[in-house]
């Protein structure tokens, strides 16, 4: 039998019987991986509302957009908008990309070592 790892192992499998370094190191794994989606999310997010397609959508803006579209409470919502304000570069009027605000930790979020 093999062991499973986070990226073969579906949901439900079973794992590693005993070995608690083999799940720590599958927890580690998995968890720059969600983080790692996480910050796309977040790109996502800052482009919705720099090209303010939630009016598009029929959002009155983009933390409503969030709340309808993915099932957010209003808090987690904001608390999203707020990260990707922060995280992700934007853009400015003459379409000179500017840097995130917190450019160091937007590099570490977007390569998983983050939260």
């Amino acid at each position: 039998m093999t062991t499973p790892s986070v990226a073969t192992a579906p949901v439900g499998d079973p794992w590693p019987e005993g070995d608690a370094n083999v799940l720590a190191a599958m927890l580690r794994v998995a968890e720059r991986e969600y983080r790692k989606a996480a910050a796309r999310v977040l790109n996502i997010v800052k482009a919705i509302e720099h090209k303010e397609a939630y009016e598009q959508l029929e959002a009155k803006n983009i933390q409503q957009l969030l709340e309808d579209q993915l099932l957010l409470s209003p808090t987690e919502a904001s608390r999203r908008v707020q990260r990707a304000r922060a995280f992700c570069p934007g853009m400015a009027l003459t379409g000179e990309m500017l840097a995130p605000k917190l450019d160091i930790a937007a590099e570490a979020v977007r390569r998983g070592r983050s939260g």
